[in-house]
């Protein structure tokens, strides 16, 4: 299982960034603009005042293994684009 973070959790940590892993399936339906539009209710967060929510559609990203280091690629190539 995935570790959750609450709403409180969330607002308590107020990150700068916020980065959603999207499995096909799950949340795999929903378009971008949804998923996007579900964090509006927590403005008071850092990452969704400032329009940093990303969100990744990688089916490597929840399958543990060797393909790990792909996740991370793409990790650092948002945190990159966020840093220019």
């Amino acid at each position: 299982s995935y570790p959750v973070v609450s709403a409180e959790g969330m607002i308590s940590m107020n990150p700068g960034i916020i980065i959603e892993l999207v499995m096909p399936g799950s949340a795999g339906d929903l378009t971008d603009k949804e998923i996007l539009k579900d964090w509006t209710s927590m403005r008071s967060v850092e990452a969704v005042r400032n329009g940093r929510v990303y969100i990744l559609r990688k089916d490597y990203a929840h399958i543990p293994g060797p393909r790990f280091i792909f996740l991370l690629e793409d990790m650092v190539e948002v945190i990159r684009g966020v840093e220019k």
